[in-house]
């Protein structure tokens, strides 16, 4: 497995002061695109595109609907700043990579990085959990959470390339999902499928909003 300081936005190196000055920009900016991603959307939904990765990416829909299911992961929990992501996820991730070693636990799924009610500037705490997919079925003594996380609705989205464009995909499904009317519940995820590095175009990142309920 990969050095886990390597991933998330901080850790990559580009500057992650600038990356929440550019979410924080999207989140509270006018959505002026908003009605061109929306007819996107729909056209995707009729043509049968939705979360298609082939073809130019010119055709790719900006938003798929998907239901994620529960999912068992050990989990690290912490109460920080956009400032201090970067410098937390690397000691975090490894410390949550030799637990799950020493407890005889197995991998069996990417790292997935959880925000909550993420803040607009650097210096306001919220709520992240580091969360590794694990199997075990052993009881855990350890000194992280092993929890099952529960399933969600969501708007989703894959970035796909170096991470230094990570917030252009956030601002692509942000306005995606202002345009179907979605409405988020403050949660979001990242997910990496797949990283090769900062900078290559291999990377995979899977960006998903939690979506409130329905109204009954």
């Amino acid at each position: 497995m990969r050095d886990p300081s390597s991933y998330g936005v901080v850790a990559a190196g580009w500057g992650f002061a600038e990356g929440a000055s550019m979410f924080a920009a999207i989140t509270l900016a006018p959505l002026t695109k908003a009605r061109q991603d929306g007819e996107l959307v729909a056209r995707c939904k009729t043509t049968g595109r939705a979360g298609q990765r082939h073809g130019s990416k010119k055709d790719r829909c900006p938003m798929q609907m998907k239901v994620v299911p529960p999912v068992r992961v050990l989990s690290a929990p912490h109460r920080i700043t956009l400032a201090e992501v970067g410098k937390t996820a690397s000691a975090v991730c490894a410390a949550v990579e030799a637990d799950a070693a020493a407890q005889g636990m197995t991998v069996n799924g990417p790292w997935m990085f959880i925000y909550r009610n993420l803040p607009h500037d650097p210096d306001t705490p919220f709520e992240i959990e580091f969360c590794l997919p694990v199997q075990s079925g052993a009881v855990y003594h350890g000194r992280h959470v092993l929890k099952t996380l529960p399933g969600t609705t969501c708007a989703a989205h894959v970035h796909e390339g170096p991470l230094d464009r990570l917030f252009d995909s956030y601002a692509t499904l942000l306005r995606a999902a202002a345009a179907r009317g979605c409405r988020l519940s403050g949660e979001s995820r990242e997910i990496y499928h797949c990283w090769q590095g900062p900078q290559a175009a291999e990377n995979r990142v899977e960006i998903l909003f939690a979506l409130e309920p329905e109204p009954a």
